[in-house]
């Protein structure tokens, strides 16, 4: 009998799969290369001296300070107060007696300062004060005197029918005006409105019987339209 043989295995398999290896690897590589210069080309070019712009950063948060308290606006001081200020001024530190003119003087510039306190007007709204005199006139009117805070200023009605002939500021007894004069008292304090007679010397017209006396305690002659308690 004769022997069998195991054929051998071809050599040449092996070198088969090796270059079939090799060509994988280099087709990768050359893969690889080609992507990797698309890359950078599509990149955008920096040019010399720009900076790189960093990315957002995190936004810092702070707490937010609680609101200030409301204050409520001061109150702007009103005509009746002005007017005040105007005419105290200039009841001190008068000349000595004999120097009427200087008195002239101080009193065209107190003047002044009662059209600026009234801009304007001199009509009275609301005005306050402490009810100083009702006397009743020999002919059935009445006549009233109003201090104002502070002061020793009256604003006042003329006194008698001849003063307040043309004028009108003595109150008639027909009238509402009247009928609450008889409900108040003197020395209490009063809320009214009216009007200044008007004055070229003074700007509103003063009944003192002298010009220092209008100086130092004046009585301004006013027609009043209503006088009230406080709040009514």
């Amino acid at each position: 009998m004769s022997e069998e043989r195991v054929p051998e295995p071809k050599k040449s398999n092996g070198w088969v799969k090796t270059a079939l290896i090799l060509v994988l690897l280099l087709i990768l590589l050359i893969g690889g290369c080609r992507f990797r210069r698309r890359a950078i080309r599509s990149a955008p070019k920096q040019t010399a001296g720009q900076a790189i712009t960093p990315g957002p950063s995190p936004i810092a948060t702070t707490p937010t300070p609680p609101p200030l308290e409301a204050r409520a606006t001061p109150k702007p001081p009103s005509y009746e107060e002005w007017f005040i200020q105007s005419v105290r001024q200039y009841e001190t530190g008068l000349p000595a007696e004999g120097d009427e003119a200087r008195v002239s003087y101080n009193r065209g510039e107190r003047a002044r300062g009662i059209s600026n306190s009234l801009p304007g007007i001199r009509t009275l709204s609301g005005w306050n004060g402490i009810l100083h005199k009702v006397q009743s006139t020999p002919d059935g009117r009445v006549a009233i005197a109003i201090e104002l805070p502070g002061s020793n200023i009256l604003l006042q009605t003329w006194s008698d029918a001849i003063s307040d002939a043309g004028a009108g500021t003595l109150i008639e007894q027909k009238t509402e005006l009247y009928g609450r004069l008889r409900t108040l008292a003197v020395g209490t304090p009063v809320s009214f409105d009216g009007e200044f007679l008007e004055d070229k010397d003074d700007w509103v017209k003063e009944g003192s019987k002298t010009v220092r006396e209008g100086m130092t305690s004046p009585k301004f002659i006013v027609h009043f339209t209503d006088v009230k308690s406080p709040g009514k």
